[in-house]
């Protein structure tokens, strides 16, 4: 097997993603470019946080922060095909299959650890505490998702309105 360096897994993201991952921009397209990049190199090379933070122009700490964070916001943004993608181009064997099916089995697994949470919270409160809940809570979350759904028609307006 071919040694590979830190150099080649920051080119392979940079190229699948075309962003340069050393540049100190925080959205979130480069956040998890980073993170992809910390992924492979931790787990593939045996080089230490700071010299795979040096590379992208982060600390130890952020190199650490990111593989923390990697299941919360790599995997559940379903950004997972990147990381499958670079590891391929570095030809690092996948069982991709596998893979998929551990990150879904672990979002189902959290959802329903989340859900039996919820419904756990819901019984211990009294008629009028989950009215409350209803009115307060449920109501505008739901009025939400139908926003989100639902299509917004906006009026073009031409020039000010001032003095109308």
């Amino acid at each position: 097997m071919e040694y590979l360096t830190l150099k080649d897994i920051f080119e392979v993201v940079c190229s699948a993603t075309g962003l340069d991952i050393s540049s100190n921009c925080r959205r979130s397209e480069y956040v998890y470019s980073r993170m992809v990049y910390y992924k492979i190199a931790r787990a593939n090379t045996n080089r230490k946080l700071s010299p795979i933070g040096e590379m992208v122009n982060r600390s130890h700490a952020q190199v650490l922060h990111g593989l923390k964070r990697w299941q919360f916001d790599v995997l559940e943004d379903n950004n997972e095909q990147l990381y499958l993608y670079c590891l391929e181009i570095l030809g690092l064997k996948t069982d991709t299959e596998k893979i998929l099916s551990e990150i879904e089995r672990k979002k189902i697994a959290n959802l329903d650890s989340l859900q039996l949470s919820v419904l756990r919270e819901l019984k211990e409160l009294s008629y009028t505490e989950l009215l409350e809940f209803m009115e307060t809570r449920l109501k505008p979350y739901k009025n939400g998702l139908r926003s989100r759904i639902e299509y917004k028609t906006i009026p073009h307006v031409s020039g000010a309105l001032i003095n109308r």
